[in-house]
């Protein structure tokens, strides 16, 4: 796309931001159970937590990442806007990229099992672990400066981790509103970092969500089967039931005729006499 002047990539920005912050809400409000998921099934916290609990657990994994993308990118948002913060994400984003390559990814646990938390918010691997363990791909990690990835003891909520992010990239998005980001580098590195966070956030999450509202639509077609059984059972015992005489049974009363019945009056009597 073509951009005349700093103001034209402006507006194209403000367009993209304005677009972005639509998705992210009404992705939270699928989330949360207020909106129909592609104007079809409602989603509910409860319903992601179960999928979770049944799935293979790459939901899990997939939302571990996303807690430290949000640890990562959370103590960027005191940052002045502009070209510098942008930097600041394309440095998570290149972290990101090396740390969780399937080169480094094979030893993820192995790292974790021997990292040393640093409170400036970075994860060094410690020299004494490198030097004891065998030879392997975890040696050549270089230090992380800028994600943050602290060793887990247990796994994060789906939906608490999902919901969250949203909210901080929402954020982080208004902050590319700015004059000094509307230059031919800065709009280059908005369009790049808003195709990163379309590959490995929005993109995953619709297909989450997607895969836990067709279990929800199963779930209900499957109950809807047992209650058509149900009915059909029912009907099929009333038919029986119209269908069936007892033995010695009586028989019905019906009412004579309309003919008879006026023959039987004392009129008609009295003149048949």
């Amino acid at each position: 796309m073509k951009c005349d002047g700093n103001s034209s990539r402006l507006d194209i920005i403000e367009f993209l931001v304005t677009r972005r912050l639509k998705t992210f809400e009404y992705l939270k409000k699928c989330l949360d159970g207020q909106a129909l998921w592609l104007d079809a099934v409602v989603i509910t916290p409860e319903d992601i937590c179960r999928y979770c609990q049944g799935s293979d657990g790459a939901m899990e994994k997939r939302a571990q990442k996303w807690f430290f993308l949000g640890l990562s990118i959370a103590p960027l948002l005191d940052m002045a806007n502009g070209p510098t913060f942008v930097s600041s994400l394309e440095n998570i984003f290149q972290e990101w990229d090396y740390f969780f390559s399937t080169f480094v990814g094979q030893s993820w646990k192995w790292a974790m099992s021997k990292a040393t938390w640093v409170v400036s918010g970075a994860v060094e691997i410690s020299r004494r672990a490198m030097e004891t363990s065998e030879p392997s791909s975890v040696q050549e990690a270089q230090p992380l400066q800028t994600l943050v990835v602290p060793s887990m003891c247990s796994p994060v909520d789906y939906y608490e981790v999902a919901y969250t992010l949203l909210e901080i990239l929402s954020l982080v998005y208004l902050k590319f509103t700015d004059e000094s980001s509307a230059t031919a580098s800065g709009y280059y590195s908005i369009v790049q970092v808003d195709a990163w966070f379309k590959d490995n956030v929005l993109s995953f999450l619709s297909k989450d969500l997607t895969a836990v509202s067709q279990r929800v639509v199963q779930q209900q077609l499957t109950s809807l089967d047992a209650l058509f059984e149900g009915l059909k059972a029912a009907d099929r015992g009333q038919e029986d039931d119209w269908l069936t005489v007892a033995p010695n049974s009586p028989m019905p009363q019906t009412r004579p005729p309309v003919a008879l019945q006026d023959a039987q009056q004392p009129g008609a009597e009295s003149v048949q006499e």
